[in-house]
């Protein structure tokens, strides 16, 4: 199994800069940007948050105090930084972009440095975001497939689909080259994972092609946490799961962020020695 390190879209450009430059170095699969084109003021409705499992969403990145970095262009940044590790764009959400300007951003960025992206694409949740940018959201399950569409004819970029309900299940299944799960732990995880086999096979898809992954926060604020965070990885190999992307809570202070990001690199040669590679007919994100 491989692990990956999502890095927060709300740090000062040059402390953005000094995380991305530590992380290229520490051998991990990929690193990962996340996306909001426009955050409201508030979140009419909490409850919509679709991806912790019983925890309301996250207070250090989706309110107006944070000020996001585009993701295309994070993207684009880290991978012109040319320091090995793949990258990730994802959760990106595809029904409030113009998809003619997506498309032409990722294939400009394929383009100039001849390396595809992994894209987890998301069908967005967050009203207030459509809102402010026009968008029906009503609509927002044709804009996806649309999308779809047209990134698949014009570029090589892996598509993922983000998700952990039903209908973000069948989605992967139908049009899908992965599937990547926000916050589930092991058992969900697993559970998921197992519906999602099945429908694969009643697709006539081969289930083993489809890369399984998870992007979850571990508990890495002290030392003697590591015990318990290798369990967690352990039993997200054991659900199936071919990649852990590790959300990176870097915060203030980034000395201490970097030193948590060291210590996942670290969980991860052992997680890798002890599990072995993922159990799929191609390597996660090799196409």
């Amino acid at each position: 199994m491989h692990v990956a390190a999502h890095l927060p879209g709300n740090l000062p450009g040059a402390e953005f800069r000094r995380v991305a430059l530590a992380v290229a170095g520490l051998g991990l699969h990929s690193v990962w940007v996340g996306d909001h084109v426009v955050v409201p003021a508030s979140i009419a409705e909490p409850s919509g948050y679709p991806y912790a499992i019983g925890e309301p969403p996250p207070a250090d990145g989706l309110f107006p105090q944070t000020s996001f970095l585009e993701a295309v262009c994070t993207a684009a940044f880290l991978a012109a930084l040319g320091t090995g590790p793949r990258v990730g764009l994802g959760p990106l959400f595809l029904p409030p972009r113009d998809p003619a300007l997506l498309v032409a951003q990722l294939a400009t960025v394929e383009r100039l440095l001849g390396t595809p992206l992994i894209t987890a694409v998301d069908l967005g949740w967050l009203r207030g975001e459509f809102a402010a940018l026009g968008v029906d959201f009503e609509h927002r399950e044709r804009r996806f497939g649309e999308a779809v569409r047209l990134l698949r004819e014009n570029l090589a970029t892996e598509l993922w689909v983000t998700g952990n309900d039903e209908a973000s299940l069948d989605r992967c299944a139908r049009m899908g080259d992965g599937w990547h799960a926000l916050g589930l732990p092991p058992p969900e995880f697993r559970a998921r994972n197992e519906r999602l086999t099945r429908r694969l096979a009643d697709l006539g898809r081969d289930p083993a092609a489809v890369p399984r992954t998870v992007a979850c926060r571990l508990r890495l604020s002290r030392p003697e946490h590591e015990e318990s965070t290798m369990r967690q990885l352990r039993a997200y190999a054991a659900a199936g799961c071919d990649l852990v992307v590790v959300l990176a809570a870097v915060g203030s202070d980034v000395d201490a962020g970097l030193g948590r990001l060291r210590r996942v690199a670290r969980l991860a040669a052992l997680v890798r020695a002890r599990c072995g590679e993922p159990a799929r007919s191609q390597p996660v994100g090799s196409r």
